[in-house]
C-alpha cells in the first residue's frame, strides 16, 4: 500500500524502534504504579478518593515540570542521554516506591517525584527521537506511532503488570485464607477489595484484612 495506516517500515529505524521502546517501557511502569498506588492509598490506608489523588500530586507536578524543560536538557546532555537517564530515574522511583510503600509516605512522594522528574524529560527526548527519524512526508504517522506507544504502555502495564501483581497477592494470602470455605477463600485471594469485604463478615476479620493489607503492599 501507497499510505498505510500504519507503515510499519518506519520501524527499520533504529532510533524510531528504541524511543517506542523507552516509552512504552516508561509508560507501563507509570501507569501500574498509579494503578494500584491508588488502591493501596484508599483500601489498605482508608484514605478518600481526593486525598489519594493529592498523594500522587508528586509525580503530576514533576512530569509537568520536566517535560517543558527537557528541550534544555537535549541541548546540554545529548538527547541519548536524556532518554537513558530518564529511564534510570523513572526505574530508581519504582525500585525505592516497592521498598517504601508501606512506610513513611516522604519516601513514597520521593519515588513518586524521581518517577515524574525521569519520565517528563524521557518522553520529550523520545518524542522528539522518534519525529527526527523520519522524513517531514511521514511526520504524521510517526506522530501516530508516537501517541500509540503511550497507549500501548498503558495498557500492557495494567494489563499484564497487575495480572502479576495479582498472583503475587493470592499466593501472599493463601495461608491466612486457608481455613475459609473454599468460595470465601477464593473472593478473598481475587483481589485486596474482596478480601477486606470477606473480612467484615468473619470472627478472624482484623487478622485476614491486615494480612491482606500486607500482601497488597
Amino acid at each position: 500500500m501507497d499510505e498505510p495506516l500504519l507503515d510499519v517500515r518506519l520501524f527499520a529505524s533504529r532510533a524510531l524502534s528504541a524511543a517506542v521502546a523507552a516509552v512504552v517501557v516508561a509508560m507501563a511502569t507509570i501507569a501500574i504504579v498509579l494503578f494500584l498506588l491508588t488502591q493501596y492509598f484508599q483500601m489498605a490506608q482508608g484514605l478518600s478518593p481526593f486525598d489519594a489523588g493529592v498523594r500522587l500530586l508528586p509525580m503530576t507536578l514533576t512530569l509537568l515540570a520536566t517535560a517543558p524543560a527537557a528541550s534544555g536538557l537535549i541541548n546540554r546532555f545529548g538527547i541519548r542521554t536524556v532518554i537513558v537517564r530518564g529511564l534510570l530515574l523513572v526505574a530508581l522511583g519504582a525500585l525505592l516506591l516497592g521498598l517504601s510503600a508501606s512506610g513513611d509516605y516522604g519516601w513514597v512522594a520521593t519515588a513518586l517525584a524521581l518517577m515524574g522528574t525521569g519520565g517528563g524529560a524521557m518522553f520529550t527526548a523520545s518524542s522528539v527521537t522518534l519525529m527526527a527519524a523520519v522524513s517531514p512526508q511521514k511526520a504524521g504517522s510517526a506522530a501516530a506511532i508516537d501517541e500509540m506507544s503511550f497507549e500501548l504502555g498503558g495498557a500492557l502495564g495494567i494489563a499484564v503488570l497487575s495480572s502479576m501483581a495479582a498472583t503475587l497477592f493470592r499466593n501472599s494470602v493463601a495461608n491466612d485464607t486457608s481455613g475459609l470455605p473454599a468460595r470465601v477463600a477464593e473472593q478473598a485471594q481475587e483481589c485486596l477489595a474482596g478480601a477486606l469485604l470477606v473480612a467484615e463478615h468473619r470472627p478472624e476479620g482484623a487478622h485476614l484484612a491486615q494480612a491482606a493489607k500486607t500482601a497488597f503492599a
